[in-house]
């Protein structure tokens, strides 16, 4: 297919051929009329012509025809040029992409805003469109505090716009992003700090037992069985894992918790979990020994006085508490 050169007139460049966007290029073209004073309907049909590929040109003869190119007036073919190139739209499919639409995991507020303006452009709301479109911002952004934030909003205020919206979005974002920053740099130092604390907790361990005439370990087959992938416990192994399809909340990937995540940068992989109505931990009372069968529990005191709990962690970790260093209370 043959093509014209781009009309290119004060740092301008236009043209338009099939595969263009008819709307954009016109709207272009008159804009570019305004800044030339181009004001005669003669001057803006040459323009125009001038400003097609040589299959438009062909098209628009055959729009115009019986009519002439010459006898046709600017208007009417703009008119001709629009009706052809127009695409076929259902106004219910417009609306119903427009109601349907969430904002996805990557897009910033601003990028949420101007994709629903584009949806919402087919969807011919007339005056509603800047409520419409106020609304689903604020009903699709998805749950979490930027939401809460701005479902806070009055949507009778007159004076509550959409792009007041996106300013509280963005403002929220931006705190976020700070403070993934600072805990960053905290975590770090935090990490180091641990590492110190559970070295001496090592030591103190080795001396509690050698004090006992016993090696560090445990009796239990359960502690000398290897610990699951993907919790990190010794009460199974890694196939009968009940968490192996969830999603670390660390890397992201699934078939591990965070806690035994290989990608987390931490020596110790012990946590106090509370868990309401799971059994996360087995226990075994005899006499005056606490036998705890998982690697890591939440603890809670059910004594007072000066009696002592020495509770295993894992094979190298051995806290010794008394009752009033554990408390009594909510933990």
């Amino acid at each position: 297919m043959n093509h014209r050169p781009r009309m290119s007139t004060s740092n301008v460049s236009m043209y338009f051929d099939e595969s263009g966007d008819c709307d954009v290029f016109l709207s272009k073209l008159e804009s570019y009329f305004v800044r030339e004073n181009i004001n005669t309907d003669a001057k803006k049909k040459a323009t125009l012509i001038t400003s097609i590929s040589d299959g438009v040109y062909k098209l628009l003869r055959s729009l115009v025809a019986p009519e002439t190119m010459d006898a046709s007036s600017h208007t009417t073919l703009i008119r001709l040029l629009r009706e052809h190139f127009a695409p076929a739209t259902s106004t219910f499919m417009a609306r119903h992409k427009f109601y349907s639409a969430t904002r996805q995991s990557n897009e910033t507020a601003k990028d949420w805003a101007v994709r629903l303006k584009s949806l919402a452009a087919d969807c011919l709301f007339g005056t509603e469109v800047k409520m419409l479109t106020r609304d689903l911002f604020a009903s699709g952004y998805g749950a979490g505090a930027i939401q809460d934030r701005l479902f806070e909003e009055d949507p009778t205020n007159e004076g509550l716009t959409l792009d007041r919206l996106v300013e509280l979005a963005c403002g929220r974002e931006a705190a976020n992003v700070e403070r993934r920053q600072r805990m960053s740099v905290g975590g770090a130092r935090n990490d180091a700090d641990e590492l110190q604390f559970l070295r001496r907790d090592q030591e103190r361990n080795k001396r509690h037992f050698a004090s006992k005439g016993a090696k560090p370990g445990h009796s239990n087959s359960r502690y000398r069985q290897k610990p699951c992938r993907s919790c990190g416990r010794r009460n199974h192994s890694s196939d009968q894992c009940k968490y192996a399809d969830y999603s670390c909340n660390f890397c992201k990937q699934k078939g591990h918790l965070a806690t035994v995540c290989p990608k987390k940068s931490r020596t110790s992989r012990n946590k106090f979990l509370d868990e309401v109505g799971d059994e996360q931990a087995e226990v075994d009372v005899r006499g005056d020994d606490l036998d705890l069968t998982d690697s890591f529990f939440y603890a809670k005191t059910v004594s007072q006085g000066d009696a002592r709990a020495e509770i295993e962690l894992a094979d190298t970790f051995f806290c010794n508490f008394g009752a009033q260093e554990l408390g009594s209370g909510n933990q």
